[in-house]
């Protein structure tokens, strides 16, 4: 996908005049860069803000870099987690990336997108590798697909320079990284900046990244634990050093079970990504 679009691409993908574009960006309408030339040159990200807020759909989608019949034929949110478990399946990566898009120029919030139809997509391709419907190599390519269509929504969610920074992953053990990069998305949706530190941290690098950063908050997703006993050192540890600076530690995942809960320190512990982003409103 693109990252910098001229007004006159933006203009003929939502079916405007150059100037008028021109004109939203001269009047804080739409976020813009200027060459030195004095140029003016768009984020996609910023665009797609743009059309999400505004009422113009999108006539020519393929100006700014994205796939032909986005918006033509509007995925039906009670229909999309099932076309998109059959895409992923399929290895259709395009169709994948549309009803994602589509959805999220719906102005569905990501939360609900992941919620209601990203993980349960997932819940479903696991259940059918499970009973050998689905071969290990679909599902692997339905990840490596899922991490792009992230990485592409990070691209289209604009992050303030100056916003508070949030930085997170997973601790030793656990290497499933699509989880957390939900929640760099759900904080950068809230108004954070956020660094993903990766998957299969031991805790005292994740110390070492919040000792450089000086982030407000730091999250740990958590999708499988080795060993009980050393995963809840680990997570008291962090809590220990990270609340005495006054930073927030922010927990989720299917691996934290209830007496996994009992025995660990955080801030708040979400069961859902709409939870999360519930809690990043307060604090933000």
């Amino acid at each position: 996908m693109k990252t910098l679009v001229s007004p006159k691409q933006l203009a003929k993908a939502i079916g405007v005049s150059e100037s008028s574009v021109k004109r939203w960006c001269d009047d804080s309408q739409l976020q813009a860069t200027y060459t030195p030339g004095g140029h003016r040159k768009i984020k996609v990200a910023e665009a797609l803000d743009f059309i999400r807020r505004s009422n113009h759909g999108l006539v020519d989608p393929r100006s700014i870099g994205l796939p032909t019949n986005l918006g033509k034929n509007s995925v039906e949110f009670s229909d999309a987690s099932e076309l998109l478990t059959a895409a992923l399946i399929d290895g259709e990566e395009a169709n994948c990336r549309r009803i994602i898009l589509d959805l999220y120029l719906q102005d569905t919030p990501l939360e609900t997108i992941f919620d209601q139809v990203l993980l349960p997509a997932f819940v479903e391709i696991g259940a059918k590798w499970g009973c050998g419907e689905v071969a290990i190599y679909q599902e692997r390519s339905a990840c490596l697909i899922c991490t792009k269509l992230l990485n592409g929504l990070e691209d289209s969610i604009p992050s303030p320079a100056t916003a508070p920074l949030a930085i997170g992953g997973t601790l030793t053990g656990d290497f499933y990284e699509i989880p957390t990069q939900m929640v760099s998305l759900i904080g950068r949706q809230q108004g954070f900046r956020t660094k993903s530190l990766g998957a299969n941290l031991p805790a005292s690098t994740i110390l070492e990244a919040a000792e450089r950063y000086s982030p407000k908050w730091v999250w740990l997703s958590v999708s499988y634990i080795p060993e009980n006993n050393y995963f809840i050192a680990e997570v008291n540890q962090l809590w220990d050093i990270l609340s005495a600076q006054g930073i927030h530690l922010v927990l989720g995942g299917r691996g934290l079970t209830t007496d996994i809960k009992s025995g660990i320190s955080y801030t708040t512990c979400c069961d859902s990504m709409t939870d999360l982003a519930n809690f990043l409103k307060i604090m933000s």
